[in-house]
């Protein structure tokens, strides 16, 4: 073995099945590649459109369960509001020839 010199590490021996000596390799220092950031992107894209399709459906489930609990009252009122709505769209589109 040579001399060695400051800041050298001996290198790492491994014994074999026959009793020699063989240097081991270190582990790589290499920076590790990340993953495909366009494969990233559209995972992320998918969980967005995933997240609100299930708002939506929230949404959807809470205005069943808070017009199950609306009086007939509100329910009249809703329906005079929505007829002028109507109504009113009705006036302002094109007459047909």
């Amino acid at each position: 073995m040579g001399v060695m010199g400051r800041g050298m590490k001996p290198p790492i021996l491994n014994t074999s099945i026959h009793g020699t000596l063989a240097p081991v390799e270190e582990p790589s220092t290499a920076p590790v590649v990340p993953e495909n950031p366009i494969r990233s992107i559209r995972a992320i894209r998918q969980n967005q459109l995933m997240i609100d399709a299930m708002i939506a459906m929230l949404h959807l489930l809470g205005t069943v369960v808070a017009n199950l609990f609306k009086s007939r009252r509100r329910l009249e009122l809703e329906n005079v509001f929505l007829r002028h709505q109507l109504n009113i769209a009705v006036r302002r589109a094109p007459q047909r020839q």
